[in-house]
Parts: structure tokens; C-alpha cells; sequence
């Protein structure tokens, strides 16, 4: 063992004897460790996937990737397309056959699939389409175990009975069957040279035209072959039940030793090293001129290894028996932490000789890459938290409970306990001026020239966990606490000048810049202070939890870890960020680990949480072990595809590809959409739009995107993947959408509402306008009504009983005649006064019976012409008529206003009045041998009289009709017609009176 990994510490002559001792241990258990170097376990980091996990078989016989970066998984119960993240199993055209059981996969040179089954014959997808070949195509077994597409395009397959090749017309068996009756192939391989081998029952090789057949050496078990492949130096390797066997340089095969169960598949590194993959036995991977087995369940899920593939992004797939496995190189490595179950904290230290001491539940060092139990031989048993070598040589161990040691670079051991304040250490800080600050559970104490101060008892002192300490400047010690950033100076606590900023915050970690930058990880995230400026980074590490337990620098790069995930920044980027005041996190190399090494988490909390080795790798303690986080300048994503795997509107899956046509009334859409990267996906968020609708979201770790109730239009739906590597999108898809309109969203019911709208307040303002002229109307007919009542019971009263009168005034009358007629004037003003009455209650409603209308008109012309001496002569024809009083009463008004005007203007010596009382119609006449007039001239209304008017009025009104005759000196003959329809209906009593 090299002199320079032993710890720099001695102790007299029993300590160097005791190191010998220890050192000669060491190198025995390094040479009796079995060598795990190998590259399944230091380039890649681990992810395995069980039924649990979504994988609806885990016996992984087969795997390929096509061009579309899907990997296709065959198992014993079907097909499985795997995108990273989501299984799917494919259901489409002859999914039956597919049930057998999936034997093997091929990608054809035109990125289709070919898909061999147990039982179930040959298959290709292409295009969403599949294809089964049969006997019917020259296939005459179904049970397909291997398959080969050759560099010119055909294709090659392997049944229980025997190997076909593809033609254009289907396949040709490609040995006689008589020859090789039981030719079970298990696997075919083209070489180098455009040979084809072929291995079962028999391993040949068919060239040129020509068919060689090798004998492998005799051993006890089967010989029968189960895979084939060729090195990176041309050399063929046979996996049979028996073993492994290698092509010799004189082109015979031997066996290789030490290879313990069947081989059944092979497959290479990215360097070249071949590993064979066996059942029940685990991998063995060829290291120099030997093989390292690795084996479950700390390499595998399972030791029966039946399949593998390397996909485009450089990941290793191996398929098991119990489960798929992805190898992936990450730059995420760890070594083994035995005991790890026992950790509950740690720390790691690179001492100056290199040496990588990890403190845990025990002391470790690393050898050979395997972390080996040290303990000092100085010291006794005690639990050690944080190592810490100062710039003198001495080492500080801190301990748990039993203070602090120091050991010199001469060997001498000093330790301290009360004088430190607390025996619980968490941390060492060298100053500037060469003593060593001390990180307590209860403060902190101060070494200088030999002895140690504590301020424990300082006004303001903290007396919970110190979590991080850092040398300010001006002798300041800023110091971090569960409870917020204190500032010590000059033996005494003081203000930080942060206000509210940071109180009751546990500060993780602290470091200091050289240009003065104090950084903070708290467990809100990262914080800078520089100039009195605080300024808070809002999500350093992208993860669920903000936390940040460790930060380191060096030249311009920062380091940042928290509970799952570590980041790499440029310091540059993030000065830049918080001098401008912004909020998008600048691009950096994010390392996903708890995502790729299965229940790991980083440790904080105590000092040092991490460290930076010389080539800028970063190491961080964790409950698995010391994780190494290797960096590179490749992203670790690069241009990805983004599919949008399906929409659903209102839960039902659409079958657009293009556009999304979503019918009136959808109330929901949800676009599902995935990258398909089979690598490591932690730290890609997605972010979407919706063009025409909403603006980019807050990047997301959904995969999709939900809408509600979207208004009719047509939009774009975008979706982006970011990666925090890279400055911009690295994958993209869109899709269109189009909402249809619900016909009441259309602009023609819109403008039809609008009219019909119009339509209607025209039709109510016509209805109003109407209603209005109705009024007038009522009101005018009302007062026409009242004018006719007025002229034909008072005025026309009036002018009877005045004519009355003035007979008795004349001279020429006797006393018996005068008599007569004040007798005469008195009855007709009793009548005009009950005519008024009259008049007057029936303008309040009142309901009237029916009257004998002869009766009454023959009574009329007794009253009225009669007593002016006039002749008065009448005539009834029909049956007797008994009309309502209402419909009476406008008959009578104008039969009595004809024959006063008969009276008063006629100056004739007869009135003849004759009602004629048909079927159809009541007839009467009012007919004078008078002077007459002419109707024409005087309009039939001289001016000052109503009468005739009044009297068209109401005839009108009861539905009959009025003829006037009259001419000068040949007197006047009025008519009048009523329907007996109208007299037999009792009238309306809003008839216009």
C-alpha cells in the first residue's frame, strides 16, 4: 500500500508500530475484497422498474428502440412501448399473437419492427399497422427465437425447427430440414465480414455460399446454444447452457472459466468490455483478461438476465426476470456505505495526501474505490462526526459527546471538552491568523495558541445548534443557527443589520466570497449578501423541497445541494441575476440524485457537508454512501422529442392528430404530453399556452394541460420542455384546437336576436301607440256619447218643451188649448227630467232590462208629434220585438230626434213612422211632407245642429245602416236597417254609447 494514503498522525513508537499494523490490515482486506470497479457500478447509476412501477410484465425477454426513440419491451404476456416515463401495451392488430409471449425484436433499417413470438409467428409493425407472417409465407414454425436484419436488408429468422431468410415472395428455409431436423435457433449474428452464425443445437456459419460447422469442446452439461456475439476485435463468443465459450485465434472455441450459469444474452459497454448476462448467476463483465460478476439485488433486480439494449442517449437496458433495469451514465456515482441503515448523519473530509475520509454511523476510508473501517488507534471508541485538517498539519476530529481532539502534526493528542462550552461538535473553521473556530450544538469556541474560549454565556449568544459558521472580514464571524445569521466581532454579538430578513431561519451552510459575497443556503432556499443587500435566489435546486444544505466554490463555479438534488452555476450568472433584480434562474448542471440512486438523500447540518476535488468534482455525504457527482460540459439533456400522447374532451379520448375539433357545449379538455427520453427526466419541467386564449404558465412537472369551458374561436396549444441546462426549450409540440360555437354563439343568431329584438320594440311601441289611440278614440267616442245624450234628452227636450211654449204664447190660442199644452210641457219636462236620470245611471253601468220596441216607438210619436198638431200616423208589420233597453234606447234616441226634427224644421202636417219587423232585419221609416232640404249642401249637419250626426252615430254603433232622402219642398224620408243577429245578442256594454 502506498505510504501517502496512510493518515498523517503519529505516536511514538507504539503508535508507528500500531500504524504498520493497521496499514498491513488495510492491504488485506483490499486484496480480499472482490474488485467492483467494473463499469455497471462506476459510470452508471441504476433505475429499475417492476410491475409496482407501471411495468405491466416484468419478464423482459426482448428490447429494441426505434427511430422514434419509444423502447419496445417484450415479455411473457405482450408488447410494451415505453416512453421513460409511461408503459403502454399495445392492443392494436394482432395484440392475440402477441399474447404467446414476445420472444424477440428487431429495428428494421426503415425504423420499422419486427417482432418475433412463442407461438404466435412472426410480426411487423410499421406505420400502426401489423403484419403476420405464417406457414402461408413460407414460415412454417411459429415459435420465433431470434431474429437478424444482415447489411443488405434481409431478414433472418430463427424458429424451435429450423432458420428461414426473407424473399420477395415470403421466406425459404435456408438448411435443409432432413439435414438439420431439430435445428432449434436461439440466436443469429452477422459478423464483421458478412458472415452469418447461426447457433442451437448446432453452431454454423454460412459465408459465400458456404456452410461451416463448429464443434464446441464436450462438457457435462447441455451444449445447446442460447446467444452469439462478436468483440470489438472480431472475436465470436458462444453462450450456451453449459457455459462460455471464445473464438481462438486458429478459429476453434474454447471455454472461458469462472463463468458460472447459462449465458443467454451479451451485450457491450460503451468503452467495448463485453458482459454476459446468465440465469440465475447475474452479469459478468470482462475486466483485462478475467470477468467480474455482479449480481442482485446491488447491480440487479434479478441474476436470471434475459435481454439488453443500448438506446441513442447512451443508457443501458438489461431486461430480468424480476424487472427492467436502465443503467445511465449521469455522472451520479457512489460508493457502498456499509452499515448505511445505521446512518443518520455525515460528513466528508479530503485529507492532503488525498485520502477520502467519510464520518457516518463509523469512521470510513476510501480504498480502491471501497469504503473500508478505520478507527484510530489513539483514541477510543467514540462516535466521530466531522474531520478537519488546518493548515499546520493538525487533525480536528469532532465527536459526539466527547468533545474535540486534536492531533498534531508531531503526534501529540490534546483534547477539550467543558472549555469548548458543549462536547457535541458540528464544524472547524481555520481564520486567517491561523486559529480554528468550533461549531457547537450549543455555540462556538475559539482555539488560539493552545487553549479554547467559549461564548456561551455573551449577551444575545446562541444556545441552540450552530449549523455553519464563515470568516467575514475585519475579524468578523458570521454564524449560522437554527434560528437565523448571527454576526460576531471583537468577543461580542452583534446586530447582522437584516432586520426581519432571515429570523427564525436555519441557516445550513454558509460561504464566503473572495470579493466579499457572503452566500447563505437556508431551508427557504439560497440567499447573497453583499453591500448590505440581501437578495433571495427562489429555486436554486428545482426540487420539492427548497432547502440548501451545503454551497461551495471555486474559480467561478458555485455548488449548491439540498435533501435530493445538487447544482453546479456559474457565480457570474448568479452576481448578474441579483444585481438586476431578477427572477428566471440562469442555466445550470443540475444532478438529479435522489432520482437516480434509489433512497439516497444528502446530509447538512454539519461541517463539511460536501467538498470539491481537484478535477471539479463535488462529493456529498448521504444515507447511501458518499455520492461522487462527476461534471462535464455535455448537457445532460439535449434536443428531445415531445409528443402529445392524447386529448380528452370531457373524458372521452379524441382522435385528432392534428386538430382538436371540440363540439357546442364541451365543457372539459385535458392534452396529455410526454417527452420521450428513456434517460433520467428529473429536473425537466413543462410549460404551455394556449395562443389566443392565455400566455406561457409557470413552468410545471404536470404532464397536462386542462381547460375549461372554452370559449368558440380556433387556437394554437403550445408545450414546451426546459431542462436547467440549457438556456432554451429543448423539445416543443403544438397542436391546434378549434372550439365550435353553440348556435347561440353564432353571429347570425346574434344579428337574428337583434332583429327580432328591434321587431319587437317596434311591435310594442306600435301596440303602445295603438293602445294610446284606442284611449283617445274611447275617449273622443265617450265624449261624442255624452254630446249625443245631451243633445237628444236635454237639448232636444228643451226645444219640445219650448215649442210647447211658445204655442201657448201665441195669440191665436185658446185658454182650453193653452191648458192643454202647459199640461203637454209639463209631462215632457217630468220625461226629460227621467230621460236625464236615465242617461245619467247609465253612464254608471246599469244593467237594463228588455222593452217592447213597438211600444215604445208608437209612444214616442205620440208624445212628440201629436201635441204640436200635426198629424201623426204609424204602422207595425211582423211579430212583436223585445229588444234589449240598451240597443232600444239608440234606436229610439234616434227615431225621437227625426221626429223633432220633423217637428221643429220639417213645418209638414204629417209624420209617418212604420217599423217593419222581418226575418232578417228590423226596417223603420220616419217620413214628413215637409219642406225638406238639400243633404248635399247642408252636409246633413247645418251648422250649430248635431242631430243627424249624432243620430249616424248610433246606428253605427248597434251595426246598422242609415239612409236620408230629402229634397226641397218634396219633404224627408229617413231609413233605418238593423240585423235581428244584433238585436237578438245582448250587446256589449262597452259598446261606444
Amino acid at each position: 500500500m502506498d505510504k501517502q494514503r496512510t493518515p498523517m498522525f503519529t505516536h511514538g513508537t507504539l503508535g508507528w508500530k500500531v500504524r504498520r499494523l493497521m496499514l498491513m490490515l488495510a492491504a488485506l482486506l483490499a486484496l480480499q475484497l472482490p474488485c467492483r470497479a467494473g463499469e455497471l457500478l462506476t459510470d452508471y447509476t441504476r433505475h429499475v422498474w417492476h410491475v409496482q412501477d407501471g411495468l405491466v410484465d416484468q419478464v423482459v425477454q426482448a428490447l429494441a428502440q426505434t427511430p422514434d426513440r419509444y423502447l419496445w419491451i417484450g415479455t411473457t404476456k405482450g408488447l410494451i412501448r415505453f416512453d421513460g416515463r409511461n408503459f403502454v401495451p399495445y392492443t392494436g392488430a394482432g395484440a392475440g399473437a402477441l399474447s404467446h409471449g414476445v420472444t424477440a425484436l428487431v429495428v428494421a433499417r426503415d425504423g420499422t419492427l419486427y417482432i418475433g413470438t412463442e407461438g404466435g409467428g412472426l410480426l411487423h409493425l410499421h406505420n400502426g399497422a401489423m403484419d403476420e407472417f405464417g406457414q402461408e409465407h413460407g414460415l412454417t414454425n411459429s415459435i420465433v427465437r431470434s431474429l437478424l436484419e444482415d447489411r443488405t436488408g434481409r431478414l433472418w429468422v430463427g424458429t424451435d425447427r429450423g432458420c428461414f431468410r426473407g424473399t420477395a415472395q415470403g421466406f425459404e428455409r435456408v438448411l435443409p430440414e432432413a439435414a438439420y431436423p431439430n435445428l432449434g435457433v436461439a440466436s443469429i449474428i452477422e459478423d464483421r465480414n458478412g458472415a452469418v452464425w447461426i447457433g442451437g443445437s448446432k453452431l454454423l456459419r454460412l459465408a459465400n455460399g458456404r456452410m461451416d460447422n463448429f464443434v464446441l469442446p464436450a462438457q457435462n452439461g447441455s451444449m445447446r446454444i442460447k446467444a452469439l456475439t462478436e468483440d470489438e476485435h472480431g472475436v465470436v463468443w458462444v453462450g450456451t447452457v453449459s457455459g462460455l465459450f471464445r473464438q481462438t485465434a486458429k478459429g476453434s472455441f474454447e471455454k472461458v472459466e469462472g463463468i458460472k450459469g447459462t449465458v443467454r444474452t451479451f451485450g457491450h459497454l460503451p468503452s467495448g468490455a463485453l458482459w454476459a448476462g446468465t440465469v440465475g448467476e447475474g452479469v459478468f463483465v470482462r475486466s483485462g483478461a478475467g470477468f467480474t460478476q455482479f449480481k442482485a439485488p446491488d447491480v440487479l433486480p434479478s441474476n436470471t438476465v434475459l435481454s439488453q439494449t443500448t438506446d441513442v442517449e447512451g443508457n443501458l437496458w438489461i431486461g430480468t426476470q424480476a424487472g427492467l433495469l436502465r443503467s445511465s451514465r449521469t455522472g451520479i456515482h457512489w460508493a457502498q456505505l456499509p452499515q448505511a441503515l445505521d446512518s443518520d448523519s455525515g460528513t466528508l473530509m479530503r485529507d492532503t495526501d488525498g485520502t477520502l475520509w467519510v464520518c457516518s454511523s463509523h469512521l470510513f476510508r476510501m480504498i480502491h474505490q471501497q469504503l473500508v473501517p478505520y478507527r484510530f488507534p489513539a483514541l477510543p471508541e467514540i462516535g466521530i462526526r466531522t474531520l478537519f485538517r488546518d493548515r499546520g498539519g493538525a487533525l480536528w476530529i469532532g465527536t459526539a459527546g466527547r468533545g474535540a481532539y486534536r492531533m498534531a502534526a508531531d503526534g501529540r493528542v490534546q483534547h477539550y471538552t467543558s472549555e469548548i462550552g458543549t462536547n457535541y461538535i458540528r464544524g472547524f473553521l481555520q481564520a486567517r491568523d491561523g486559529s480554528v473556530w468550533i461549531a457547537t450544538d450549543g455555540g462556538i469556541g475559539h482555539y488560539r495558541n493552545g487553549h479554547v474560549d467559549n461564548y456561551h454565556e455573551l449577551p444575545a449568544a446562541p444556545h441552540g445548534l450552530v449549523l455553519s459558521i464563515a470568516e467575514g472580514d475585519e475579524e468578523q464571524l458570521w454564524v449560522g443557527t437554527l434560528r437565523g445569521l448571527m454576526s460576531f466581532r471583537h468577543g461580542d454579538y452583534e446586530d447582522a443589520g437584516l432586520g426581519d430578513a432571515l429570523r427564525d431561519e436555519a441557516i445550513w451552510s454558509l460561504h464566503m466570497d473572495e470579493d466579499g459575497a457572503l452566500w447563505i443556503g437556508t431551508g427557504s432556499g439560497l440567499y447573497r449578501l453583499k453591500d448590505h443587500r440581501l437578495f433571495h435566489f427562489q429555486d436554486v435546486l428545482g426540487g420539492p423541497s427548497r432547502a440548501v444544505f451545503q454551497i461551495m466554490g471555486r474559480g467561478d463555479l458555485l455548488w449548491v445541494s439540498g435533501p435530493t438534488r445538487a447544482a453546479r452555476y456559474s457565480r457570474a450568472a448568479l452576481h448578474a441575476l441579483a444585481d438586476r433584480g431578477g427572477s428566471e434562474i440562469p442555466p445550470h448542471l443540475l444532478f438529479p440524485v435522489s432520482g437516480e440512486v434509489s433512497a439516497a438523500e444528502l446530509y447538512g447540518g454539519m461541517q463539511p457537508a460536501g467538498l470539491l476535488d481537484a478535477d471539479g468534482s463535488a462529493w456529498y455525504p448521504s444515507s447511501v454512501g458518499p455520492v461522487h457527482l462527476v461534471t462535464t460540459d455535455k448537457p445532460l439533456h439535449t434536443q428531445i422529442p415531445l409528443v402529445i400522447e392524447q386529448a380528452l374532451v370531457d373524458g372521452r379520448s379524441s382522435d385528432g392528430a392534428h386538430t382538436l375539433t371540440l363540439q357546442p357545449g364541451t365543457r372539459t379538455l385535458e392534452i396529455d404530453y410526454a417527452p420521450i427520453l428513456l434517460g433520467s427526466q428529473m429536473g425537466i419541467v413543462f410549460r404551455q399556452r394556449l395562443e389566443g386564449f392565455e400566455g406561457w404558465s409557470t413552468p410545471t412537472l404536470a404532464h397536462a394541460a386542462v381547460y375549461t369551458n372554452l370559449p368558440a374561436g380556433r387556437y394554437i396549444f403550445h408545450v414546451q420542455a426546459l431542462s436547467p441546462d440549457a438556456a432554451g426549450p429543448i423539445a416543443e409540440a403544438t397542436i391546434e384546437v378549434v372550439q365550435l360555437a353553440s348556435f347561440y354563439q353564432r353571429p347570425w343568431f346574434w344579428v337574428l336576436c337583434l332583429t327580432a329584438a328591434l321587431a319587437a320594440a317596434f311591435g310594442m311601441m306600435r301596440l303602445r301607440v295603438h293602445q294610446i289611440r284606442m284611449r283617445l278614440r274611447a275617449i273622443a267616442s265617450e265624449r261624442n256619447r255624452m254630446a249625443r245624450e245631451m243633445h237628444d234628452t236635454l237639448l232636444q227636450g228643451s226645444i219640445g218643451i219650448s215649442t210647447l211654449l211658445e204655442a201657448v204664447a201665441s195669440p191665436g190660442t185658446t185658454e182650453t188649448s193653452r191648458g192643454q199644452l202647459m199640461d203637454c210641457a209639463r209631462q215632457q219636462i217630468a220625461e226629460l227630467i227621467g230621460q236625464t236620470r236615465d242617461a245619467m245611471w247609465n253612464l254608471r253601468g246599469h244593467e237594463y232590462e228588455q222593452c217592447d220596441f213597438g211600444l215604445c216607438a208608437e209612444t214616442m210619436l205620440d208624445q212628440h208629434v201629436k201635441p204640436a198638431g200635426i198629424e201623426a200616423r204609424y204602422s207595425y208589420q211582423g211579430a212583436p220585438l223585445s229588444v234589449d233597453y240598451r240597443i232600444a234606447y239608440e234606436l229610439l234616441m234616434s227615431i225621437r230626434e227625426a221626429l223633432l226634427n220633423a217637428v221643429a224644421h220639417g213645418k209638414g202636417t204629417v209624420v209617418e213612422l212604420n217599423i217593419r219587423c222581418e226575418d232578417a232585419d228590423l226596417a223603420v221609416e220616419v217620413n214628413d211632407n215637409g219642406i225638406g232640404f238639400n243633404p248635399q249642401r247642408d252636409n246633413a249637419q247645418p251648422s250649430g245642429h248635431y242631430g243627424l250626426q249624432g243620430m249616424r252615430e248610433r246606428i253605427h254603433n248597434i251595426g246598422g245602416r242609415m239612409k236620408l232622402e230629402s229634397a226641397p219642398g218634396q219633404g224627408t224620408q229617413l231609413r233605418i236597417v238593423v240585423p235581428r243577429a244584433t238585436l237578438e245578442h245582448r250587446p256589449n256594454h262597452d259598446l261606444e254609447l
